[in-house]
C-alpha cells in the first residue's frame, strides 16, 4: 500500500493541465503515487492511455499507424517493406514494444459481404507469428481502407504515385478504435 508523504494533497489532473490553482509547488497524489511537478502529473496521465499499433499488411509493403483509446484518433507512422512473415512480425513486435502498444491491430482483407478475401492467409500467418512473440493481436476488416486512404492523401495534397499504406493503417485503426467503447478498450 502506498502512503503519501506528510502534507501531500490529492488532486485530479487532466492531461495537458497543471495542478489546480493554489496547489502549485506542492506534492500531488495521482493514480496512487506521489508526483512532485505538473509535468510529472501530466506524464503519468499520458502514460495511462492505451496505445495501439495499426498495421496494413500488403504483399510488398506494410503501412503502420499509432493511435490511442483516449482520443480515438490514429496517425500514420511509416511504411516498411514487407520481406516475409517472420521479419515483419519482428519489426512490428519491436515497434509495438518501443511505443508500448497494448495491442497490434492487423488489417484483415475482406470482401464486400464481410467474408475473408484471398489475401487473408498472409494476415493470419502474421497474426500467429506476432502471438508467438507474445504480442496481443486484433483483426480489423480493411474493406475500402485503401480507397479512403487515397481520398485522404489527395485531400492532403500527397502525390498520387506515393504509397498510402500508412494512411490505410490509420483508417483501419480508427475504425477499430471507433468500434470499441472507451471503458472496454482501457480494460482489455
Amino acid at each position: 500500500q502506498h502512503h503519501p508523504p506528510p502534507g501531500a494533497r490529492k488532486c485530479r489532473v487532466e492531461v495537458g493541465h497543471g495542478p489546480p490553482e493554489g496547489m502549485r509547488g506542492s506534492t500531488h497524489i495521482v493514480a496512487g503515487r506521489t508526483a512532485t511537478s505538473a509535468r510529472e502529473v501530466a506524464h503519468r496521465a499520458y502514460n495511462r492511455r492505451v496505445r495501439y499499433l495499426g498495421v496494413d499488411p500488403g504483399g510488398q509493403r506494410m503501412g503502420l499507424a499509432v493511435g490511442d483509446d483516449t482520443t480515438g484518433v490514429a496517425s500514420p507512422l511509416e511504411i516498411l517493406p514487407y520481406t516475409g512473415v517472420d521479419r515483419a512480425a519482428q519489426q512490428i513486435a519491436d515497434l509495438a514494444s518501443e511505443i508500448r502498444a497494448a495491442r497490434v491491430v492487423l488489417g484483415l482483407p475482406t470482401l464486400e459481404d464481410g467474408t475473408r478475401g484471398p489475401a487473408s492467409r498472409r494476415t493470419d500467418r502474421l497474426a500467429e507469428a506476432l502471438e508467438a512473440l507474445g504480442i496481443e493481436v486484433a483483426l480489423q476488416s480493411e474493406f475500402l481502407s485503401s480507397d479512403e486512404a487515397r481520398r485522404r492523401a489527395r485531400a492532403a495534397g500527397r502525390p498520387s504515385r506515393q504509397p498510402v499504406d500508412d494512411i490505410a493503417a490509420q483508417v483501419l485503426l480508427e475504425e477499430y478504435l471507433a468500434s470499441r467503447p472507451a471503458a472496454q478498450s482501457a480494460e482489455s
